[in-house]
């Protein structure tokens, strides 16, 4: 049969002895008595042999005192030191510290409040969070390193490193947010600057160019068709006027009358030589006729030649009325219509730029789409890392199976029957020992024991103290504890059918 595990008290505080079995199996061990009696004592004393921080000192007049669990023995003198080897150390909670901070850590700030109590809540339960925790829940090393870098995830304080994470993600979350914004203004604005743009319009740049330059060639072809004809149709009538004024002129005479003249003088001229050479008698009076024959026919052959560079005159003037007989004048209309076409087709390829540019802005809008869709898919998933982050905080304490517990915004929330969420620190001092010693019972090995003060014992209804009862029984832990009462200093095993 083997022998029961039994934790000695000598010589500390006012308690010169005291003997207290450990449950087989584990359970609740409570110390009764008055106040003053060692009950407080012997809870400190085993939490400091546990490795605890708990003050405990000698007997008054002892020389020392000692505590011995298990294999291990704490002596109590001018310096408290503890001896000797037990795997209880390693399966039991090390003192009542982090009960107490994780109840009340005594802070003004709740979020400073609720830091203390994770750290305190995951060391109870062992639990620790590692970096690949975090970055297992942000997707992956790709994605952590796209957060933060890997030294950032150096820290032993896992509300520090969720805060880290945290931050580092909802940094990036706003990074990805602001450029999703700057895409949205882009994307705005383009679209304002197609509003009232028909995209579907002719906007081909070189089809529009040739329709244009038809259009300019065709207007200066009938322009200067238009000038030509009203040129040829101005000097038709100018030769007109200019016939009818040289053949109705008055004492004009004709070429046949001026060459039949020329004829007659070149006769008498004839006649005078001959008249000259017959008659030398008459030789002044035929030499006068002669010069006055001369005189004649040089006038004639200045008529002659007048007349002809008239008639030639009349010939052109003839030649160019004909020229402009059958000759219409292009109408004003027309050319109005052709200058018309010019500036349409002017306008319309101001118009085809405009769609060129509303189309490539068109192409721009689902490009910044897609880059703003990115950046705002992005943005979520840094969020989602960010709440991750303190969803691996909340995932630790769920994976104890002992509490519920989540952590949101810094804070610790409980999820309590009948209230719902409610933030841990408007919880009675009862609730808060209840779920720190079940926080605690999870953390520790078969065989384990966890030192509770006596206020937090007291602190618990019956109901709660059945609970931490039923779990350490199931768990083959042992909650080691006080309550005053009457009576002498004595060890009692709780026992649920003892509560009333």
């Amino acid at each position: 049969m083997t022998e029961p595990r039994k934790i000695r008290v000598l010589d500390a505080g006012p308690i010169r002895q005291a003997e207290a079995v450990l449950p087989e199996g584990g359970g609740v061990l409570v110390w009764r008595g008055r106040n003053g009696c060692g009950k407080t004592t012997a809870v400190n004393a085993i939490a400091r042999a546990l490795g605890g921080s708990e003050a405990v000192g000698k007997r008054d007049g002892a020389i020392s005192g000692r505590v011995e669990i298990d294999g291990i023995t704490l002596t109590l003198g001018k310096q408290v030191r503890a001896s000797g080897e037990s795997e209880l150390v390693a399966t039991s909670l090390q003192g009542g510290e982090l009960v107490r901070l994780f109840v009340d850590p005594g802070l003004k700030d709740p979020a400073a409040a609720d830091a203390a109590r994770i750290k305190a809540g995951l060391g109870l339960a062992r639990v620790a969070a590692r970096p690949e925790d975090f970055v297992r829940a942000v997707g992956g090393p790709e994605a952590m390193a796209t957060i933060t870098a890997e030294a950032e995830l150096q820290t032993t304080d896992p509300v520090d490193l969720a805060g880290r994470v945290k931050r580092a993600a909802e940094a990036a979350a706003r990074k990805h947010e602001a450029e999703a914004m700057r895409l949205s203004g882009e994307i705005d604005a383009r679209t304002k600057a197609n509003e009232g743009i028909a995209l579907d319009e002719p906007h081909e740049e070189a089809a529009l160019a040739a329709a244009h330059e038809a259009a300019v060639r065709t207007l200066a072809t009938v322009e200067s068709e238009a000038a030509s004809r009203a040129r040829r149709l101005a000097e038709a009538a100018e030769a007109a006027n200019r016939l009818q004024a040289a053949q109705g002129a008055p004492g004009r005479v004709s070429a046949g009358d001026a060459e039949r003249q020329q004829a007659e003088a070149h006769g008498r001229m004839a006649a005078a030589d001959e008249a000259i050479r017959g008659l030398e008698e008459q030789l002044r009076a035929a030499k006068a006729a002669r010069g006055a024959a001369a005189e004649a026919a040089t006038q004639a052959d200045a008529l002659v030649a007048s007349v002809r560079r008239e008639e030639a005159a009349l010939a052109g003037w003839r030649e160019t009325v004909e020229r402009g007989e059958g000759v219409a004048p292009i109408a004003e209309i027309e050319l109005l219509r052709l200058r018309a076409a010019v500036e349409g087709a002017r306008a319309a390829m101001a118009r085809g730029a405009e769609v060129r540019a509303a189309l490539v802005r068109v192409v721009e809008i689902d490009r910044l789409r897609s880059a703003r869709d990115g950046a705002t898919e992005r943005a979520g998933i840094y969020r989602k890392a960010a709440a991750t982050a303190e969803g691996v905080l909340s995932g630790l304490f769920a994976g104890t199976g002992a509490a519920d517990l989540q952590v949101r915004d810094g804070r610790l929330i409980a999820e309590v029957p009948g209230r719902g969420e409610v933030y841990f620190a408007e919880l009675s001092h009862g609730q808060r020992y209840r779920i720190a010693i079940g926080l605690a019972t999870a953390g520790c090995g078969p065989g384990g024991l966890i030192p509770l003060d006596q206020v937090g014992y007291e602190s618990l209804d019956p109901d709660n103290r059945r609970e931490i009862w039923e779990e350490a029984r199931a768990r083959n832990v042992t909650v080691i504890t006080a309550e005053a009462d009457g009576g002498e200093l004595r060890v009692e095993e709780y026992q649920p059918a003892g509560e009333v």
